[in-house]
């Protein structure tokens, strides 16, 4: 009896957790359960199968192969975990960027701009930077010297000259989702976005038992229809400004990269940690309440895009709390860079003669 018991648990267990993972990669922000399923944690989706494991070691052995089938879905595909496959090391003509959502400077802009400084920056984007009408200048005079762009919430450091280009109004949401500039260093012109998408919490947040029966799902998915527009408005204001341009696109998107929203939008970008990432690279919530531990976040909603422009050499994601969400590192090349680059000091050396 104890041995069918276990064995048919763990066939439900590895069922389950196949079901879900199908409902998150594939069904994912187009139906209001499988976007719930996207924004809450998964790793906990482990916890079954290791308690199910000295029971299947003693009465059902064969089972021990479905639960580590189950873990290791969990623990690999279903959870994002990345090998680091495609590092490059950096060279004198590498840009080091650096994103982050610093949450209105709080609990603490100190602990992030350590994190800024040794990534040892050449441009940083930051989101909800502003706060009771003070901005990153009030804050700390580590850009001092720098060129600089602040737009309401989003503000780009640069250590190369840069000009405005535009930014982006959803009036659905009644929000800028993005603002975008131009970025002039020795290794060419190219475009940089900061972006900060809405959350799909507020939409979440109409969810509970009472509200199946009142519309709660159906207010989800119309909020997700928002979502979705908004990326489409942000993708569609970048691909005006020229496919042949590079560009890179950094900051909160609010969404991890298995959402549908995002593959239909963002996909054709390399996503600098998925091609050199290692690990999970969660970057939000780093503050919880209840039934979660603090600091310990469990979404990778924070990301560095590039076009194909550019080779990527490494990402990886900040340790520190000093804001809900962690920063995100990331070194970058544009192809072709060397070539233009000593191509510009022979045509400065004949110039000179």
């Amino acid at each position: 009896m104890a041995s069918l018991i276990v064995e048919r648990t763990s066939y439900v267990y590895l069922g389950l957790v196949i079901l879900i993972w199908y409902l998150i990669s594939e069904v994912s922000e187009t139906w209001w359960l499988s976007t719930a399923l996207t924004y809450l944690p998964r790793r906990p989706y482990m916890i079954p199968g290791v308690i199910l494991l000295p029971f299947a070691a003693v009465f059902h052995r064969q089972s021990i192969w479905m639960l580590l089938g189950g873990i290791a879905i969990v623990f690999w595909p279903l959870s994002g975990y990345k090998f680091a496959s495609a590092t490059s090391t950096p060279n004198n003509q590498s840009i080091n960027l650096v994103t982050c959502n610093v949450h209105a400077f709080e609990p603490s802009f100190e602990r992030v701009l350590n994190e800024i400084v040794t990534a040892n920056p050449h441009i940083v984007c930051l989101q909800e930077a502003y706060n009771d009408g003070k901005t990153v200048k009030d804050h700390t005079v580590f850009f001092d010297g720098w060129f600089k762009i602040q737009r309401g919430e989003y503000f780009i450091a640069s250590q190369f000259p840069m000009e405005f280009v535009g930014e982006v109004e959803v009036p659905s949401l009644e929000r800028r989702s993005a603002i975008v500039v131009k970025i002039k260093s020795p290794m060419g012109e190219f475009l940089v976005t900061n972006i900060h998408q809405t959350t799909a919490r507020h939409g979440l947040s109409e969810l509970s038992i009472g509200s199946m029966f009142t519309g709660g799902p159906a207010s989800v998915e119309e909020y997700q229809r928002k979502r979705a527009e908004e990326a489409f408005t942000t993708r569609v204001f970048l691909s005006e400004q020229g496919w042949k341009t590079p560009t890179l696109v950094l900051g909160d998107f609010n969404m991890p990269s298995s959402s549908s929203i995002y593959q239909r939008n963002w996909s054709t970008f390399q996503n600098a940690f998925d091609v050199a990432g290692k690990g999970y690279g969660f970057t939000s919530p780093c503050n919880t309440d209840r039934l979660w531990p603090n600091n310990t976040p469990w979404l990778r909603i924070d990301h560095v895009l590039a076009s194909h422009h550019w080779r990527i050499n490494h990402c990886q994601v900040a340790m520190d709390n000093g804001s809900d969400h962690r920063a995100v590192a990331a070194s970058v090349n544009l192809r072709g860079s060397r070539r233009r680059s000593n191509r510009t000091r022979r045509d400065d050396s004949s110039a000179s003669n």
